[in-house]
């Protein structure tokens, strides 16, 4: 694979001590933009899927949500959008999307539309406490590591699949 494809897998790699944030706030590293817009256009020009999953996992949010913007009604972009929303905090959206879209990832992840949507309730949880509260809202405090790990699960998982095309 390609060193800037390894160098992002490596950040939610099951040895990582450093796994992506939940909710982002800067660009991981801006000096892998042009590297990661290079990869695609030579390896997978026809399939934006691919630098939008990329640009997700080097935490460059607004990037790969102008491409998910510019692509929707492709399964695996829109999964794209679904995820990048939770990582921006727009999770009500992220929700939406999840439920709009049939992605065979959503299934492998979280075992359905059901447990995905937990899952963004449960990273709001964390990153916005307060917001959300009630009966039916199981507390996610102290479940950080456990939530993170869920997460570089996905992204690993998200971009293994839109690199196999």
């Amino acid at each position: 694979m390609a060193p800037v494809v390894d160098q992002l897998l490596a950040r939610v790699a099951s040895t990582s001590t450093q796994l992506p944030p939940l909710q982002v706030r800067k660009t991981f590293d801006n000096d892998l933009t042009p590297e990661i817009d290079s990869f695609a256009k030579q390896n997978s020009p026809d399939r934006p899927c691919v630098r939008a999953a990329l640009h997700i996992l080097n935490d460059d949010i607004d990037r790969a949500h102008k491409i998910c913007q510019d692509n929707e009604g492709d399964p695996s972009t829109d999964l794209c959008h679904a995820i990048l929303h939770r990582r921006e905090g727009d999770f009500w959206n992220s929700k939406l999307w999840y439920r709009l879209i049939k992605h065979p990832l959503i299934d492998q992840v979280h075992g359905g539309t059901t447990g995905a949507q937990s899952f963004v309730d449960n990273v709001e949880l964390i990153v916005a406490p307060g917001k959300r509260s009630g009966p039916n809202t199981p507390c996610a405090a102290g479940n950080l590591d456990t939530l993170k790990r869920k997460q570089a699960d996905e992204l690993e998982q998200l971009v293994q699949y839109v690199l196999k095309g």
